[in-house]
């Protein structure tokens, strides 16, 4: 996964084709540092979000939660497959030139002290209940034994998504300490958490994704908030919240709700 995540960061830096062959590593360092002097200070917006930082990586977290599903398609769901996925990522988000992101990263983060998180672990679950649920899901263990597929399926998969809003409000509240913290507001620190708040949430394009769950549930009850527009206000206002020329604590803190 580390060379895989080195030449896919590149892709992404540099635009290189897919359809071609992948550069070599002279080439890939000869890029790099053109980058280091070319490099725009502007990002593409991810759906209706703009964002202050590159969260691009953290943005296909999505393709992997696709994988997984695609993975337990089927009358013979692959399990196996899935898991692997699940604990090694699927090639998809790297967290660094040479780490891929996992999906079973942010199931075993302890957030302690966090007050989202700090609900959930208050109730009595463990720190890794994410993990210790959708692993059991995934090998039919515990309350999974001797369940149909379908029931597996359906619940590791939802899990999952829960997992993924789960890590996007840590994200959120990662950034407004941040910000209130000795190092103050900035673009590279609480604006790329809340970045990536919003990365995780939608993902690239909305697919596979929590914010997707959003749009179906919208669907249901077509008369009531449309959560997946009214969402995106409190995204956005709340990044510029912790922006060092415009921050403000309470104005984040109201738009994490």
């Amino acid at each position: 996964q580390g060379v895989v995540c080195f030449l896919k960061l590149l892709e992404a830096k540099f635009h290189f084709s897919r359809t071609e062959p992948r550069p070599s590593i002279a080439m890939a360092f000869g890029r790099l540092l053109c980058f280091c002097f070319l490099r725009a200070w502007s990002y593409p917006m991810i759906g209706n979000y703009m964002p202050v930082s590159d969260v691009l990586e953290h943005s296909q977290i999505n393709a992997d939660v696709a994988l997984f599903n695609d993975a337990l398609k089927g009358e013979s769901p692959g399990y196996a497959e899935a898991k692997a996925i699940y604990e090694n990522g699927g090639g998809n988000s790297c967290k660094s030139w040479t780490q891929a992101r996992t999906l079973q990263g942010f199931a075993t983060k302890d957030l302690t002290g966090e007050s989202f998180a700090d609900a959930f672990y208050a109730s009595g679950l463990a720190v890794d209940f994410w993990d210790a649920e959708i692993t059991a899901a995934l090998d039919g263990t515990g309350k999974y034994e001797g369940l149909s597929n379908t029931k597996r399926v359906t619940s590791v998969k939802k899990c999952v998504l829960g997992l993924t809003t789960y890590y996007a409000s840590h994200e959120l509240e990662a950034a407004i300490q941040k910000a209130a913290g000795s190092s103050g507001p900035s673009d590279s620190g609480s604006g790329h958490a809340w970045d990536e708040g919003w990365a995780f949430y939608y993902g690239t394009d909305g697919s596979s994704s929590a914010w997707e769950v959003a749009v179906k549930r919208d669907a249901n009850f077509p008369t009531g908030t449309q959560v997946q527009t009214a969402i995106v206000p409190y995204f956005n206002s709340g990044v510029v919240a912790v922006r060092e020329d415009t921050y403000s604590d309470s104005a984040a803190k109201e738009a994490m709700g």
